[in-house]
């Protein structure tokens, strides 16, 4: 079972002029006709900036295509340490995921595979894919595309429980009091309110303005959040209820914070995405009818994630001493 990272695509004019193709109409008005031709061929044109700034060509390689859908395998390259009798060798290594493309003329949707080879994080993945496929699309069409995460507001216990049912980890948990005066726990058991007397009484000791509670997991172990334990609960609703901040780190998906959006995330059986591949269906049968259960899971996908917002861009921020 292999879990996808789901992104919209979004496309808009380069420039600020419009741009004419050879038949009279409008670029924009079939972008996704000419992004269709970035897949021709059998490989696709990608590329990562390392460290040095310089492009490393990787290896992308188109592994189905049927009408509006194609399944895409995007390598990584990574120096890989080798024991060899008294020396240490270093060899290149190509470890790759599962991109799915669904291009549409009214639906476009990417699905990333989360996978170590890109540090379980699909949007290394959307930020090589996307500049590569602007550097083309921006300078043949005039066209400039964007791959926005779709995100949805969870409730905490739904947002944590979902990530864990992923195989991630909690390595570490933040209870945050901005203004440890001002927290009240009236229904709250009275070992709860204890906990919330004692953390007062220590931060008026410091003189400190905030306070909190820091829980952190062994180097490869991981804590534990149970709903159905009293004390873990009362102490989340307490936060969930007055507004204060819960930070829970996962060791994959990084930090997630009550209250905010999470990206949708959805699994695929292995089953499905070989099914689609190889081009031959549960029945055993070779077809080209658009009988594959990918294919439905594709518009699945897209009627769960149409409601959903669609990810701001982060804004950068500002280098010190005056630096652009």
């Amino acid at each position: 079972m292999a879990v996808f990272a789901i992104y919209k695509i979004h496309f808009e004019q380069a420039g600020q002029k419009d741009v004419f193709g050879k038949d009279g109409v409008k670029t924009i008005d079939k972008a996704h006709e000419y992004f269709s031709t970035l897949f021709v061929g059998g490989n696709v044109k990608v590329c990562k900036t390392n460290r040095k700034g310089e492009q490393v060509p990787l290896e992308c390689d188109v592994e189905r295509k049927y009408g509006d859908a194609m399944a895409l395998f995007v390598c990584n390259e990574k120096n890989v340490k080798i024991p060899k009798k008294h020396e240490e060798l270093t060899e290149k290594a190509q470890p790759g995921c599962y991109v799915l493309v669904y291009n549409r003329a009214d639906v476009g949707l990417i699905a990333i595979e989360r996978s170590a080879a890109f540090d379980s994080k699909p949007d290394k993945v959307r930020d090589i894919l996307q500049e590569s496929f602007n550097s083309t699309l921006e300078h043949d069409y005039g066209i400039h595309l964007e791959l926005k995460a779709k995100m949805n507001a969870e409730d905490f216990w739904d947002a944590v429980g979902k990530q864990t049912e992923f195989g991630d980890t909690v390595r570490k948990v933040v209870f945050d009091f901005p203004d440890s005066e001002k927290v009240k726990s009236v229904d709250d058991p009275d070992d709860v309110q204890k906990r919330l007397e004692m953390m007062h009484y220590l931060a008026k000791a410091f003189r400190a303005k905030k306070a909190g509670m820091h829980f952190e997991a062994s180097k490869d172990g991981t804590l534990h959040l149970d709903r159905t334990q009293e004390d873990m609960a009362q102490m989340v609703n307490l936060c969930c209820d007055n507004g204060y901040n819960i930070a829970v780190h996962f060791r994959m998906y990084g930090v997630y914070r009550h209250g905010q959006e999470t990206k949708a995330m959805v699994t695929l059986g292995d089953e499905m995405l070989k099914e689609f591949i190889s081009g031959q269906t549960s029945f055993g049968t070779k077809t080209d009818r658009g009988d594959f259960s990918i294919m439905q899971w594709l518009e699945s996908v897209r009627h769960i994630t149409e409601t959903y917002n669609d990810e701001e861009p982060t804004k950068k921020k500002r280098k010190r001493g005056g630096q652009k």
